[in-house]
């Protein structure tokens, strides 16, 4: 991954360490820390001022597709293909709950500020939200069907 100051296009930092190609970045609320999802099975934490990272977060089976931080607390949320979305610490790496019942591929996550609301959208066409705070699931809607939840 690459930082660059906007105004003068000028790269700012090179951040190294994935093996694989990068799905998705997230900024922590501070401005401080990056998060980045990679194809190589893993989350990486990056200090955005220095370009070091910081942790790698390895209990993916397949590519981590999308994350996101929660304001500016150290917890994200991520998705994967492994049909997982998982909420973690981003400073120790310690997984924080895990919102299961996914059908397919999980593609991209998305969480409310004070994370009591989580949704994800899957290959088989799948909306799936849970409750933030439990992990159960809320609400499963199917693109092009009638729902009666």
């Amino acid at each position: 991954m690459r930082t660059f100051d906007l105004a003068s296009s000028q790269q700012l930092r090179r951040l190294e360490g994935h093996t694989n190609y990068v799905l998705g970045i997230a900024w922590k609320g501070d401005g401080q820390t990056l998060a980045s999802a990679a194809a190589d099975n893993t989350v990486k934490i990056w200090d955005a001022e220095t370009g070091d990272q910081r942790r790698t977060i390895t209990n993916f089976n397949k590519h981590v597709t999308s994350i996101h931080f929660v304001g500016e607390t150290d917890t994200i949320v991520s998705s994967c293909g492994d049909r997982s979305v998982r909420m973690h610490n981003s400073v120790n790496g310690g997984n924080v709950r895990s919102f299961g019942g996914s059908d397919a591929w999980v593609h991209c996550v998305a969480i409310v500020p004070n994370s009591t609301v989580v949704a994800a959208g899957t290959a088989g066409g799948t909306l799936q939200v849970w409750n933030g705070t439990n992990g159960q699931v809320i609400k499963r809607l199917q693109v092009g069907v009638e729902n009666e939840e």
